[in-house]
This record gives structure tokens, sequence and C-alpha cells, in this order.
């Protein structure tokens, strides 16, 4: 059994934790309340790189798993892209809410998670409560849970959590199996999403210096107890940059300059954001102060003034070294590449909150805790529920229909698209090429990005072929007047389509009532 952590000692324990601030009762709660504020999210379709992954499941099945190992720049991985999307388009087929339900069990067990490890570096228990509250409810990852793709981040960072504390776990309590399980959950979180890299740094600093305050390992001796972790690091880095080299085109090419700066500015400007009214797309943006880099600037200052050096850089290095692949990207800055590292942010926040607990006498009366745990979560769940729904509808434009979250947006379009599909598609056997024209002709840049956003909200054709059951459909996309060779129409569809994602036959299209027919 792993040794109990002692209490951190930051402050003068005054107030020591209220019997009645549990975890058998909070963090079910707070997953409950997970549950209520981010429901919306269930009902919604499959929506672009959704589409590319089932249907490499369906047509590869797990060979792909390996092409993941080829020496090709790119992302490794196989596990979330691969063998996820496999196993769940076994099982379920299309049914996305299978694939939502997946990701919100998950969350919720990241959030359990997140209160064990705060635990574990002696945070108190209202301050770890809280902490994974904020996690846990957080807007800012409203992408995460709607966007079926980003199992990536939920299941990197369940595999990193354990490994992480399992480590932990080994190192106090001397483990076999502990140390065994957390090599291996590493293993996995590596093969769900690269974030996940710097485990073996963490758990180095965890030893050295003495999260938990404990005892503090020599830095050779916390190598030694660590040694596997590291071992697969550096495999896996060599693995990367030598073998498989890095990402050099699409938005995931990695760039050194003054992009990083800006990276840098833009997350911690949002690292600290619980409710916000999240972009329509993709931010590329110049820095502006936010409230986020105010309370990040106190944290840091408030932990100066009390000395607490090695949880400031302990705090700031789980941050930015689980920011760090992305700090490089030039146009790929997003709420949902906080997922992963936020522990690091909210560990400065809870140490802050733990702190003034712990120094202020009032916080020692009989169950005071408790009322105050309560009332900051039941403020967070409410806060939650209301900018959920809010982004779910907030329109790109006050003119405009279309909703402002491009993933909620392309899932719409994705759903109408399909049940339009199946409406009048009445048999699909023997079809070689499906057409699909947008419905307007214009070079206005408008309705070039309406054309553009309903290809992407359909995989660029994926979903098509995936309701034919054929891989290789040749599906192409046309603009309203291009001309059609009589041999491109045997066996083919013609479908148009609208900017919102409508489907409609060639027979839906005329107006006019056939002349009628004479005799011979």
């Amino acid at each position: 059994m792993p040794q109990r952590m002692p209490e951190r000692k930051l402050g003068a324990a005054s107030a020591p934790d209220d019997p009645w601030v549990t975890p058998g009762f909070f963090l079910p709660a707070i997953s409950l309340a997970i549950l209520v504020c981010f429901s919306p999210l269930l009902k919604y379709f499959f929506a672009q790189d959704d589409f590319i992954l089932l249907l490499r499941a369906y047509s590869d099945g797990p060979g792909t798993f390996f092409d993941y190992f080829s020496a090709s720049a790119g992302q490794f991985r196989p596990l979330t892209k691969v063998l996820y999307f496999g196993v769940m388009h076994s099982a379920f087929g299309l049914s996305a809410i299978a694939f939502h339900i997946v990701a919100f069990s998950l969350h919720m067990f990241n959030m359990v998670l997140m209160y064990h490890l705060f635990r574990r570096f002696a945070v108190g228990k209202v301050a770890s409560i809280t902490a994974a509250a904020f996690f846990g409810l957080n807007v800012s990852y409203f992408h995460v849970l709607a966007w079926i793709s980003c199992i990536q981040q939920i299941l990197g960072m369940s595999f990193m959590m354990v490994a992480l504390i399992t480590g932990i776990d080994s190192l106090r309590g001397g483990s076999r199996w502990a140390r065994r399980v957390s090599i291996l959950a590493y293993i996995l979180a590596l093969m769900s999403m690269e974030q996940t890299y710097f485990v073996p740094i963490v758990l180095v600093l965890f030893a050295v210096f003495g999260m938990d305050d404990g005892a503090r390992l020599p830095f050779s001796r916390a190598i030694r107890k660590f040694a596997g972790q590291i071992i697969v690091f550096v495999a896996y880095t060599a693995f990367i940059v030598l073998w498989k080299t890095l990402p050099d085109e699409g938005v995931y090419t990695f760039s050194v300059g003054k992009n990083i700066f800006r990276n840098i500015s833009q997350y911690s400007g949002w690292v600290y954001e619980f409710a916000p009214i999240l972009s329509t797309t993709m931010s590329y943006t110049h820095f502006a102060a936010k409230m986020s880099h105010v309370l990040f600037l106190l944290l840091l200052a408030y932990h100066v003034l009390l000395g607490h050096y090695r949880q400031i850089v302990f705090g700031v290095v789980f941050l930015i070294a689980g920011m760090l692949p992305v700090l490089f990207l030039s146009h790929h800055t997003f709420y949902l590449h906080l997922y992963i590292p936020a522990f690091g942010a909210l560990y400065l926040l809870a140490l802050v909150l733990d702190d003034i607990v712990r120094r202020i006498p009032v916080f020692g009366t009989r169950h005071l805790q408790f009322v105050i745990t309560v009332v900051l979560i039941a403020v967070m769940s409410v806060l939650s529920y209301v900018k959920v729904r809010e982004n779910e509808t907030a329109p790109m434009r006050a003119y405009s229909a279309f909703l402002g979250s491009f993933v909620l947006r392309r899932a719409l379009i994705a759903a109408k698209m399909m049940d339009d599909l199946r409406e009048r598609e009445l048999n699909p056997e023997g079809v070689k090429r499906v057409f699909l024209v947008y419905g307007r002709k214009s070079g206005r840049d408008e309705a070039q990005w309406n054309n553009r956003n309903v290809i992407e909200a359909i995989g660029k054709g994926a979903a098509v072929r995936l309701f034919y059951e054929d891989p290789e459909l040749d599906v192409q996309f046309k603009i309203a007047g291009d001309a059609l060779r009589p041999e491109e129409m045997i066996g083919s569809r013609i479908f148009f389509f609208s900017d919102f994602g409508r489907l409609y036959a060639y027979s839906d299209t005329l107006r006019i009532d056939p002349p009628p027919t004479t005799g011979p």
C-alpha cells in the first residue's frame, strides 16, 4: 500500500480539514454537475475530422495502427486516432452519443484523478476539491467535450494522470506494481497525445523538490527511481525527432520565432478563464492584457512573497512543458491545448486557497469549510451551466444564423446532410460517383466560405463514403454551373447542397411541371 502523504505546511495549520469535506460526497456531486452543465453537447453529431477517422477505421481497420510507426512527418497518436475509433465504430457504428458518453465519462474520471494528484502534493481537501471542480466545470474545455476527435486530449490526460499518481506512489511506497503501471500508462499516454511527454520530468521534480513536504531525494537517486519512465521518454523523443521528424506543413508546422512568445501570452491569457465566450475559429491574435494574466501574476507574487519558490517552479514547469509542443505552432492557438497542462496552473491556484484556509483562524469554525466548498462549487456550476448554453447558441455575427462554435456548426451541418442523404438515396448500391454541387455560383468571399464550411463539416466527403460504405467512392464537389461530361453521369448521383448543409436531389430542384405526353 502506498504511504500516506503528509500534509503540506506552507501556512500555519490552524484549520485542519473539516471531516464533512469528503471526496466521497463532493466528487460524485461535481460529476453530476458536469453532466448537467454540458448535457446539450450530447446531442451533436460527428463533424470534420471525426468522419475521416471513422472512415479510416472502417476501411483499413487496425492495420493503420502501424502506419504511425513509419518514417513520415506528423503526429503520433495511434491509440486515439486508430484503435479507439476502430473499437467504437465496430461497437456503435455512427451513433455519436456513444462517443460523447465515453468522452464525458473520461472527463469526469480525469477530474477525480486531478483531485487525487492534488492530495499527493499535500494540498488540503477544500482546495483540492475546489480546484478539481474548476477543471471539471471549466467552459474553456467546451470544445474538448463537444468535438469527438478530442478524445486524444481526454484519453491522453487519463493515462498521464494515472502515470503520475502511480509513479508518486511507487516513490513513497516502493511498490513494483505501481512502478510498472506508471510506465505502462506513460506509454499509452504517449500513444494518445504528444503533450503528455513530460511525465518523467514531473516525477523527477516531485522527488527532488519534495513536493509532498516529504524527504527530498538527490537528483541522481531520483533519476534511478524513475529510470523506466526516462528510458521511455528518451526512446520516444528519438523516435519522433530522428525517425518520424517534426511536421513541415499544415497547421501543425513547427516554427521558431515570435509565434512562441505570442502563443505563451495567448495561453496565459486563457489559463484561468472559467466561462469564456469562445472564439469562432482558432485564434491568431496579438497580445492583449486579460484578467487571466493579472490573476497569474498575482498568484506568482503571492508565492514569491511567502518564499514558495519550488512550488512556483513546479507549477510553471508543468504548465509550460505541457504546452511546449503547441507553442511552436504559428496558426493553431486553441483552448483545447490547455486541457492537459491545466494541472500546473490549477496547482498554483489550489496552493493559495489552501494557504488562506490554513492561515485564517475563522476557517477552523466547525463545518465552515464544508459550506464554503458547497458555495464555491454551486457558483461554478451555475456559471458553467449558463455559459455552456450561451456558447451552444451564440451566432458568429449579430446578423448571421451560423453558430459561433465551428465544432457545433459543422456537426449540425453534417447531421442535416446525412439525414437528407438517407431520405433521398433509396438505392445506394452500385453508385460509382457522387457529385455534391454548391447551390449558388458566386465569387463572394462569404459564399466561398460557406462552401468550404460545408465541405469541412463532412470531412471532405468522408461522411458520404461512410454512408455508401465505399471507402474508394469518388466524391466530387462542384459549384453550380460547372459542366459535367456525359460519361461522368453513368452510375453517378448528383445532389445540391445549401449553406446550412441541406441536401437536394435533382428532382427537388424542378419547379415546372413537365409537358404532357402525346400519343404517336
